[in-house]
C-alpha cells in the first residue's frame, strides 16, 4: 500500500499493474484508493486467481486483468503504472513506458529502471519487516537525458538497502 502511496494514487483514476500475478496490488488500488485497475499476467492460473481475488474483496467491477504479456500493455489511459521486476526487464520495458502519458508514474519496488532517474525514493519496511525501496519515475521528466544531471546516473541496477 506504501509503494501506491507514494505513487500519489489519491491523485489517480487508473492503475496498471505489470506482471500483476495475484492481483494483489489491484485489488489494493481498487480497494483502498478507488482506481480502476488493469493487471497483464501471462500465467493463466495466476490470472484465474487474481479475478478470483477482485470478486472476494468485492471490487471486481474496478479490476480487469488481462491474461497476455505485458510487453503488449495499453499504457495510454494509466496514470500509475507499477512494476516490481528484475531491473532487465525494466530496461527493456522503456520502450512500453514511453506509451504512457506524460507526467505518468512509474513505480517501482527495490530495484531500478537503469538510465532513468526517480523523482522519489523512500525506504520503509513491509508487513514482515523487511526494509524495502519504493521508487517513482515521471513518464517524460526521469526518462529525458539532461546532461546537467548526468553525474546522477545510478552505478547499480538497485537501491541501497
Amino acid at each position: 500500500m506504501a509503494a501506491l502511496e507514494e505513487a500519489l494514487a489519491r491523485r489517480a483514476r487508473v492503475l496498471v499493474d505489470l506482471g500483476s500475478g495475484d492481483g494483489r496490488v489491484l485489488v489494493i488500488a481498487a480497494k483502498y484508493f478507488g482506481l480502476r485497475a488493469i493487471g497483464y499476467e501471462i500465467d493463466e492460473d495466476l490470472c484465474v486467481l487474481a479475478e478470483a481475488n477482485a470478486e472476494e474483496n468485492g471490487v471486481s467491477d474496478l479490476v480487469e486483468v488481462r491474461c497476455e504479456s505485458f510487453y503488449n500493455a495499453d499504457l495510454s489511459s494509466a496514470d500509475i503504472v507499477y512494476a516490481y521486476l528484475y531491473s532487465s526487464i525494466l530496461d527493456s520495458l522503456k520502450p512500453v513506458f514511453r506509451t504512457a502519458p506524460r507526467f505518468a508514474r512509474i513505480t517501482v519496488l527495490d530495484l531500478a529502471i537503469p538510465g532513468w532517474y526517480p523523482v522519489r525514493i523512500r525506504r520503509l519496511l513491509d508487513e514482515a519487516g523487511v526494509m524495502r525501496s519504493v521508487a517513482v519515475y515521471f513518464r517524460g521528466v526521469s526518462d529525458s537525458p539532461v546532461k546537467s544531471l548526468a553525474h546522477l546516473q545510478p552505478s547499480t541496477t538497485s537501491f541501497p538497502r
